[in-house]
Formats: structure tokens, C-alpha cells, sequence
């Protein structure tokens, strides 16, 4: 059985019939969208877009990291797994629009070295993108506006727990293994804070220590539309 404290979410390997529950439905998801991009309705609607100078890089990257406040929560060692998506209109070597993530993260920092806090969970970041193509190489970032980030189970008092009000940055270096190779790999950074914390819909100020993420990884994206070397 996990102990929980009033942040404490489970650890990657511990707690399987939770995280079980609360994953498969997500992935779920996952797989239905990408088997949706891969029919031919879909290229032929894809096709159409590419003639007005409109992509979509697809991605997923695993890292390690760190999150934590710096105070109560200090800051401890986690793992990333995530998912990136960046429809975009492309103009000459520039191209521009919304970059959306959704990432999985667990705690390696052993949570008896923490005072039995567990810092892993789920959570999404929307913010606006900017790519540049440099020959073989293309670069992707965006300003992350909107995003939050879950805890998987509920505090020792029942609580939901979510952290949200977030800010902060991405930046993506990939490289096209090919001229004109629809697959490309990553290099990835992303540092998010959030401000704000909420415990069953009771939302508190956090923005004085604020939680914040910090993750480096490595990954492939897959390029549907235009961007080419």
C-alpha cells in the first residue's frame, strides 16, 4: 500500500492496480488518434492542407528530470514519458502555430528520502510555436501559456490534487535522418511552473514557491505535410 501525503501521487512501479486504472483509459485514446491519422481519409485530407503550406510534426520523447518547490517539496529526480503535436503554417524556411504536450511522469528520488512525498502524475501545456528549418536540422519551440499537471491519487484526506496555472517553454532540435524524410530526431527541454494549487476544486496561491518541472529527453517526431529540407 502507498503512503500518501497531502502532495503524494504513486511511483512508477508501485501502486499497479491505480495506475492501471487511470492510464490504459488514456492510452486508449492515444491509439484510437493515431490509427484515425493513419487512414487514407486522412492523407487525402492532409494532402489538401500541404498544397495551402500547412504541416503537423507528431512526437513522443522519453527523459529524465527534476520537480519540486524548493521548500517543502525539495526538489527530487523523476522520469518523463510524453506526446507533442504541432499543426502549423509554413512560410519560406519559418513556420508558425500552437504546440500541444501531454507527458506521464514518475518519481525516482526514493519517497522515504523526501518525507514520503511522490511527485509523479500526468498533465498537459498548450502554448504558441515557432519552428525554423536549418538544412537537416529543424528547431521547434514555443512559449507555454496554459497547462496543469494531475497527481494520480488522492491525498491522505481523500483530496484531489492537481497544480496548475503554469508557464513556461519548450524547445525541440530535431534531426532528418534523410533529405526529405518524413522522421526526425529529437532533442528535447521543457521547463514548466505552476502557480497555483488545487485541492478538490479549493485553489491556493503557490506562485510564492512555485512546483516546478524541468525534463531533458530524447525522442522521434513525424512530419505530416510540407516541411522539408
Amino acid at each position: 500500500m502507498c503512503k500518501i501525503d497531502r502532495v503524494d501521487v504513486y511511483l512508477w512501479g508501485s501502486c499497479k492496480e491505480t495506475v492501471k486504472n487511470k492510464v490504459w483509459p488514456r492510452l486508449a485514446v492515444i491509439i484510437l488518434m493515431t490509427t484515425l491519422f493513419g487512414t487514407p481519409e486522412a492523407h487525402a485530407a492532409f494532402g489538401f492542407l500541404k498544397k495551402l503550406g500547412f504541416t503537423t510534426m507528431l512526437g513522443a520523447e522519453g527523459g529524465l528530470g527534476t520537480m519540486g518547490d524548493g521548500s517543502a517539496n525539495v526538489n527530487r529526480s523523476m522520469s518523463s514519458f510524453g506526446l507533442h503535436m504541432m499543426p502549423s503554417m509554413k512560410f519560406g524556411n519559418v513556420f508558425i502555430g500552437p504546440m500541444a504536450q501531454y507527458r506521464f511522469v514518475g518519481q525516482m528520488t526514493d519517497p522515504a528520502t523526501v518525507g514520503d512525498i511522490n511527485l509523479g502524475g500526468s498533465g498537459y501545456d498548450v502554448g504558441l510555436g515557432i519552428g525554423f528549418l536549418m538544412g537537416s536540422f529543424v528547431f521547434r519551440g514555443s512559449y507555454d501559456l496554459v497547462g496543469s499537471n494531475a497527481l494520480s491519487l488522492p491525498t491522505a484526506s481523500g483530496e484531489s490534487s492537481m497544480y496548475q496555472k503554469s508557464s513556461g517553454f519548450t524547445a525541440i532540435l530535431s534531426y532528418r535522418i534523410k533529405q526529405n524524410s518524413r522522421v526526425l530526431i529529437d532533442l528535447y527541454v521543457s521547463q514548466h511552473s505552476f502557480k497555483e494549487q488545487s485541492l478538490s476544486g479549493a485553489i491556493s496561491d503557490i506562485s510564492s514557491s512555485p512546483m516546478k518541472q524541468l525534463f531533458y529527453s530524447l525522442g522521434l517526431s513525424f512530419q505530416l505535410g510540407g516541411i522539408k529540407k
